[in-house]
């Protein structure tokens, strides 16, 4: 009898932690902290200069021969995994510290050799601090000067911009919350344009 119960507890206990596991979302399974990272926008500026595009526009060459960074505004806002949760007290801890942003390229025809068929991939370090249920702006590098020297860009150069080479970006921004938990990467893109466009930019 004794045996029989304890079997029957071993069954009982591995069916509510099955449960409580299928229970939990993917952020949730993903995330040391109880904050969220959300990308609200990325906007990218157009060939006129103004930063209000949903693609991305870089000019590969200037008409003083300058190679000049590209960037791109992201909105950003930081959230509670429960939000629904009320006997949950926030606090600061769970402010959000967005601390790198990894770009890479593919292209549509399936070309994806950097440094041939698109730029190198990069990370760049950023230290931007998102309020818990507030929003944020960063700005950050989307192709870099040193992209533009390199292959296949360079070979734009001496292309009017009737010649565009079309690349896919996938950004993803790494945080994490004021207790130094590590958050959940946020994956997202946008598609970059590029070509030795008459000079707006």
């Amino acid at each position: 009898m004794k045996h029989r119960l304890i079997i029957t507890v071993i069954a009982i206990s591995t069916i509510l932690i099955i449960g409580l596991m299928s229970g939990c979302t993917r952020t949730e399974n993903a995330t040391q902290g109880a904050s969220k990272l959300i990308v609200v926008s990325i906007t990218g500026t157009t060939l006129a200069g103004t930063i209000d595009s949903n693609v991305a526009y870089s000019d590969v060459i200037t008409t003083t021969g300058s190679y000049l960074d590209d960037h791109l505004l992201a909105v950003l806002m930081a959230e509670p995994i429960y939000p629904f949760q009320e006997s949950v007290n926030y606090t600061w801890y769970q402010d959000v510290i967005v601390d790198q942003i990894d770009v890479e390229f593919t292209r549509a025809d399936g070309l994806n050799r950097e440094g041939i068929d698109v730029p190198f991939s990069f990370s760049q370090k950023v230290y931007e601090r998102v309020v818990l249920g507030g929003a944020s702006e960063i700005n950050f590098v989307i192709v870099s000067h040193n992209a533009k020297s390199e292959s296949p860009l360079i070979e734009l150069v001496s292309h009017g911009q009737e010649h565009i080479l079309k690349l896919e970006a996938k950004i993803t921004f790494y945080s994490k919350d004021l207790a130094e938990n590590r958050l959940e990467p946020v994956v997202t893109g946008i598609s970059v344009w590029c070509a030795n466009f008459a000079d707006n930019q």
